[in-house]
């Protein structure tokens, strides 16, 4: 399979199971899960190795940073790492589902106590 057949075929089993792109779901996903899947797709970016270190204030919680590295190797080395990440996705879907509706919940009702 050539590679943008590979790409097209793998973001549309993404888009199938949670109803998104895999940027839209890089967006939401919560901190934990975005971690593990910058893990599997750019672990030599500094955001990912230093998002839970305290001693490198620049990337410490830096979910802007976490992202924007998921997205890059997402885009740059999707063919060697994009299955890996997909498989993740896919073999965690309950728990990421679970945790996706548990924080737009919260959301709305922050939302609600604002209004």
């Amino acid at each position: 399979m050539k590679q943008k057949e590979f790409r097209k075929a793998i973001n549309n089993a993404i888009t199938e199971v949670y109803g998104m792109d895999f940027i839209e779901l890089t967006r939401r996903l919560p901190d934990k899960i975005l971690l593990e899947v910058g893990k599997l797709i750019a672990s030599t970016d500094y955001a990912v190795q230093f998002f839970k270190n305290k001693g490198h204030p620049k990337f410490y919680h830096n979910r802007e940073a976490l992202e924007r590295a998921v997205r890059r190797g997402w885009s740059l080395s999707f063919f060697y790492s994009g299955e890996r990440v997909a498989n993740y996705l896919v073999r965690n879907e309950y728990e990421i589902k679970r945790l996706l509706q548990k924080k737009e919940d919260k959301e709305k009702k922050e939302s609600e106590k604002v209004s």
